[in-house]
């Protein structure tokens, strides 16, 4: 990530002239640094916005904790620095870390013009989604379709014993969704969930990557993963399989995870922040990312997938999220669960 980061900034500086009085766009960042590096390349060089008056870097300096493309190392980052503020917007792979910064009051309006569902936007405009991935559950497809998992409470099954994988939900992007369980279930429902799956063998792991490779190896039946992760499996022609749980009436719906920008309060080049929130809101946005990115889905009608595994929103029963209550709820996680179960020993 440092390597490519510092290529980039290079490049744009050589490209600018090296022109100091040019306006610079900061912009932190915590999903995978190709995606977000080369949208953002592509923002820079081929939009309005002129290369040189256009930087981005990873919010945390150095390696990035195991499947930590949640954000909570770039929030605290961000907190840290609101005193003097550093970066003018801020792109993170999860709605969940924005709404936090701005319940603090570190964002400021976005002023988007995108059409971007309410439902994955801050009412007040200080963060706006985009470009979503979804959970879905990777099975083997030695399963026949009728055996299948349809549900994450597979994971309580008797019938599923032992035979599911699933990622540390104190950790990462599950932790998001455990937040927003907490919040649609209760904290005692939550609980009891977590533990159930627990005392059903469920193999619990470090991240989705362990636990898809815990399928592919046919130590596991199913396990819930982003759909990254899982098409990346799917791409090498491992014999697995993409399942959306919980798609039934009156199912509780798959979870969409929304990449989100919001515009730093503070911030030294409003102006760009806020052109940068409508590009990668926009149909032309989405449109960019998803090429780049194949397991993530539009917002925007007039763009398709990219990928046949993956479905529009339409055609997806979606789990509703609250992410101010989420919000609220992810530091009080370790609380509501327990003690987490201890993951197995990654696979050399």
């Amino acid at each position: 990530m440092r390597r490519f980061t510092i290529f980039l900034l290079v490049t744009l500086a050589l490209l600018s002239g090296c022109r100091p009085k040019k306006p610079v766009l900061i912009v932190y960042t915590d999903p995978e640094s190709y995606m977000t590096g080369s949208v953002l390349y592509y923002y820079g060089i081929e939009s309005k916005t002129s290369a040189q008056q256009f930087q981005f870097r990873p919010a945390v300096d150095g390696p990035a904790p195991l499947n930590d493309y949640s954000g909570a190392a770039a929030t605290a980052q961000l907190i840290k620095e609101s005193q003097e503020p550093v970066a003018d917007a801020y792109w993170s792979g999860d709605p969940v870390y924005c709404e936090m910064l701005s319940q603090r009051g570190l964002t400021i309006p976005a002023h988007s013009m995108s059409n971007i569902p309410p439902a994955y936007r801050d009412h007040a405009d200080n963060w706006v989604g985009f470009a979503p991935r979804v959970r879905v559950l990777l099975v083997r497809s030695a399963l026949k379709r009728a055996d299948r998992p349809t549900s994450i409470r597979a994971y309580t099954d008797p019938a599923w014993k032992g035979r599911g994988a699933l990622s540390d939900p104190l950790k990462g992007n599950l932790r998001s969704q455990f937040a927003a369980l907490s919040v649609t279930w209760g904290d005692e429902k939550l609980a009891a969930f977590y533990k159930a799956l627990r005392d059903n063998q469920t193999q619990m792991t470090k991240s989705d990557e362990e636990s898809a490779d815990i399928v592919a190896e046919g130590d596991a039946d199913f396990a819930l993963v982003t759909s990254d992760v899982a098409l990346t499996l799917l791409r090498k022609g491992l014999s697995m399989d993409i399942e959306y749980p919980d798609q039934g009436p009156g199912d509780l719906g798959t979870m969409l995870i929304p990449n989100a920008v919001a515009v730093m309060k503070g911030c030294k080049n409003l102006d760009g922040a806020r052109k940068l929130v409508s590009f990668l809101t926009s149909t032309e946005g989405e449109r960019r990312i998803i090429r780049l990115s194949p397991w993530q889905i539009p917002f925007n009608e007039g763009v398709g997938t990219a990928s046949p595994y993956m479905r529009l929103p339409g055609a997806i029963h979606v789990m509703p999220v609250d992410y101010p209550a989420a919000a609220r709820k992810l530091p009080d996680l370790e609380k509501i669960l327990g003690e987490p179960a201890k993951p197995v020993a990654t696979k050399e």
